[in-house]
C-alpha cells in the first residue's frame, strides 16, 4: 500500500500556548498541555506537528525588535493593542539550542513528544543553519564559524557588520534583502561550523523525528558564494547539506529533513538529502494565477512531486482566508491537499483565521472560528491522510468542445490504491465549466460501478464502457470540485 502522506500541522508554539492558557484558565507549557488539545490534532488527521520556534530566544534580539520603530505599523496590523510585553523576540534569532524555558525546557518537550507519539504523530522542530543571535556563545568562543569583515566594512556599512570582542562579523542576510539586524552570519564553508552544525542536528535528532531547515537554499555553495563572494573563503568540496545530513543520519537513519526553499532550487536541495522541499511555486500559482499554469506545474515527474511540501499558509504568509474568497479558498485547499507530496497546514488555517500574527509577537487577536470551514478541513484532511504517498498517480486530460472551452479550467487527477480508485476534479475559475475527463482505468470498461462523492455523500452509478470510451462528463460551478472514489 505504500507510505502514508505526510500531513503537518505547523504550530506557533508561543502564541498557541498563550491562547491555551486563556482557554483553560491556567499556566501551561509543553509538559502539561491538556490531552484534548493533542487529541484534536490527531482527530483532524495530522500525522506530524511542527512546533515552530521552541529554541531559546535572544534577549538582544528582543531588544532590537522593541526599538525598531519601522516595525510598529506591522505589529499594529497584527495586534492593534500590542505592547512591548507582547514582543518575544524572533524564533529565528536563536541564542541557544535549548528549549525556551517558557515552554517547560527539555522535560516539557519530552512529555509533548510522548503525547504525540501515543497518537501516532511525529514531532518536527526548527534548525536555523544560516545564522545565530548576535549574543550566541559561539561568537565569543568560535569566531571562525562566522563570515568576517574588516574595519573598513564596519565604517562603510555599520548595519551590515558588527564588532565582537575579537572580530568584525557580518550580520545574517538573504542576498536580495538588507541584513537582519539581530543575527550573525555563519559560514557555510567553515569545516568547524559544519562539525558544530552536525552536533546540533544530532542533538535535535535525539528529541524529535525531523527538522524543518530555515532558508535552506542560502547554504548551497553557489548561493553562498554569490552572497558573500571572497569573504566566504574557498568553497568546500561537498555541499553543506551533504555533510550535515549524512552526519545526522549516521546516528538517526530515519530523521526527516524538510527544506524551506525558494528561487527554483528545490531539486538542488533534494539532491543533497532533503526528503521534502517547500513548493512555493504552487503557492504563487494557486494564489495569483490560473488552472493552466497550475496544470503545467503538476505535470512534473511523480518522483519529484512526491517530495514537494504543498501549503496555502505558514507563519511567513498572509492568512489564506483573508486573501481568497470562500469558494476559491475551498478549491485551493482541495488542490493542495490531494496532490502528490506532503501537506503543511498552519494552525488556525482550518478555523478560517484572517489576521496574520506577526512572528515577533507572542499574542494574537481573538477570532471566532468558522465552524463550517472547520468541518470542511476535517473531512479534507482525513481524506488526504488515506492517500498513498507512492502512487500510482495520474494527471487526467479533460476534453472540451469547439464551442465550449471551459473545460480547460478543470484540473483533474486520480490515484489508484489497491482496489480503490480516487478522482479529484476542480474547476479553478470563476465561471461554470464543463468537460469530459479521460480516466486512466481501462480495466473498468466492462464493469458497472458506483462513484461516491466524498463531500456530498452522493452516489452515481456508472457504466464503464461509456465513461472509459467517452470520458466522465462533469459540470462544475465556479470554484467547484468533486472528490470521487470507487472500489472495484
Amino acid at each position: 500500500m505504500g507510505k502514508t502522506k505526510l500531513i503537518i500541522a505547523e504550530i506557533n508554539t508561543w502564541v498557541w500556548i498563550n491562547d491555551l492558557e486563556k482557554k483553560h484558565g491556567k499556566t501551561l507549557n509543553l509538559g502539561n498541555i491538556p490531552a484534548q488539545e493533542w487529541n484534536q490534532l490527531a482527530e483532524m488527521g495530522f500525522n506530524a506537528v511542527w512546533l515552530m520556534g521552541i529554541w531559546k530566544r535572544s534577549p538582544s534580539g528582543k531588544k532590537i525588535s522593541e526599538e525598531n520603530v519601522d516595525l510598529y505599523e506591522e505589529y499594529s496590523r497584527s495586534l492593534p493593542d500590542w505592547s512591548p510585553d507582547d514582543l518575544t523576540g524572533s524564533p529565528y534569532c536563536v541564542q541557544d539550542y535549548v528549549v525556551e524555558p517558557r515552554f517547560g525546557g527539555f522535560p516539557g518537550l519530552k512529555k509533548a513528544r510522548k503525547a504525540l507519539k501515543e497518537r501516532g504523530i511525529q514531532l518536527i522542530l526548527d534548525f536555523v543553519p544560516n545564522h545565530v543571535a548576535i549574543d550566541h556563545a559561539w561568537l565569543t568562543k568560535n569566531s571562525n564559524f562566522f563570515v568576517h569583515g574588516d574595519e573598513v566594512d564596519l565604517i562603510r556599512a555599520p548595519r551590515e557588520f558588527f564588532q565582537t570582542a575579537d572580530a568584525i562579523v557580518a550580520k545574517g542576510r538573504d542576498p536580495f534583502f538588507p541584513p537582519w539586524q539581530d543575527v550573525a552570519q555563519l559560514n557555510a564553508f567553515s569545516k568547524e561550523y559544519r562539525d558544530a552544525a552536525s552536533d546540533v542536528l544530532r542533538m535535535i535528532g535525539g528529541i524529535c523525528d525531523g527538522v524543518r531547515c530555515d532558508m535552506a537554499m542560502l547554504m548551497l555553495s553557489r548561493v553562498f558564494s554569490y552572497t558573500w563572494q571572497s569573504r566566504a573563503g574557498i568553497p568546500a568540496n561537498n555541499e553543506f547539506w551533504d555533510d550535515v545530513i549524512t552526519s545526522a543520519r549516521a546516528t538517526y537513519p530515519d530523521m526527516l529533513f524538510i527544506a524551506e526553499v525558494y528561487w527554483g532550487l528545490e531539486w538542488d536541495l533534494m539532491q543533497t538529502g532533503f526528503d521534502y522541499c517547500y513548493d512555493k511555486r504552487l503557492y504563487d500559482r494557486v494564489i495569483h494565477e490560473n488552472a493552466e499554469t497550475i496544470r503545467q506545474h503538476i505535470k512534473s515527474e511523480f518522483g519529484y512531486q512526491s517530495r514537494l511540501l504543498r501549503f496555502l499558509e505558514n507563519h511567513d504568509e498572509n492568512r489564506v482566508s483573508e486573501i481568497l474568497p470562500g469558494d476559491r479558498l475551498r478549491a485551493a485547499s482541495v488542490l493542495t491537499s490531494t496532490l502528490p507530496g506532503a501537506l503543511l497546514i498552519y494552525e488556525g488555517q482550518w478555523e478560517g483565521r484572517k489576521r496574520r500574527n506577526h512572528v515577533l509577537l507572542g499574542r494574537r487577536q481573538s477570532e471566532t472560528p468558522d465552524l463550517d470551514l472547520c468541518q470542511f478541513y476535517q473531512k479534507l484532511i482525513r481524506f488526504a491522510s488515506t492517500i498513498c504517498h507512492e502512487g500510482p498517480w495520474y494527471l487526467c486530460p479533460v476534453a472540451t468542445w469547439p464551442d465550449n472551452k471551459t473545460g480547460e479550467d478543470i484540473i483533474a487527477y486520480g490515484w489508484e490504491i489497491g482496489k480503490k480508485k480516487y478522482l479529484v476534479a476542480i474547476n479553478y475559475s470563476n465561471h461554470f465549466s464543463q468537460g469530459r475527463i479521460k480516466l486512466p482505468w481501462e480495466n473498468l470498461i466492462e464493469l458497472k460501478f458506483d462513484l461516491h462523492d466524498l463531500f456530498t455523500d452522493e452516489v452515481f452509478g456508472k457504466d464503464g464502457k461509456d465513461i472509459i470510451s467517452e470520458g466522465l462528463f462533469v459540470n462544475l460551478p465556479p470554484w467547484g470540485y468533486h472528490m470521487f472514489f470507487t472500489e472495484v
